[in-house]
């Protein structure tokens, strides 16, 4: 399986880190990543579906997702490509907030590095209250068994 931290920065920043090593080739996991195939089946939490999701992975590009929760309720999030290095990095708008995406390789597999941030230290600290950190969580568990099925076919 993988190997995950994560990390929430001091009180005066406005942004959060996760960290976490996959057991598959840096190609894949990108690919993981930037293929609307891929990523309807695990962004969201835990136990969460698709609705709909689009993808134009180049600078300029958009990208949506929606996600129905088991209890039915459909989450929306959506951007902007600003930054594309394949097998490298993305960078990416999801409304006021923006992410960026490291790959790189580890010797036994790739490590990703998101790094989200915020506007203020209010809008970090009303996402964890929301329970984002533990779907992030959650979306990256799913990646790691997508990886996983993956590399058995």
């Amino acid at each position: 399986m993988d190997r995950a931290a994560s990390t929430v920065p001091s009180a005066t920043e406005p942004a959060l880190t996760f960290v976490r090593v996959f057991d598959a080739p840096r190609t894949l996991v990108y690919r993981v990543w930037t293929e609307t195939g891929f990523v309807e089946q695990w962004w969201g939490c835990e136990g969460s579906t698709a609705a709909s999701c689009a993808m134009d992975v180049r600078v300029g590009g958009s990208w949506h997702i929606a996600i129905r929760t088991p209890d039915g309720v459909v989450h929306a999030n959506g951007g902007q490509y600003l930054e594309v290095i394949e097998n490298e990095r993305l960078v990416y708008t999801d409304g006021p907030s923006v992410s960026t995406i490291s790959f790189t390789d580890e010797a036994d597999g790739t490590r990703v590095t998101l790094h989200i941030r915020l506007q203020s230290l209010a809008d970090r600290d009303g996402m964890l209250e929301a329970g984002v950190v533990i779907g992030i969580e959650q979306s990256l568990d799913r990646v790691a068994l997508l990886l996983a099925r993956a590399g058995r076919q």
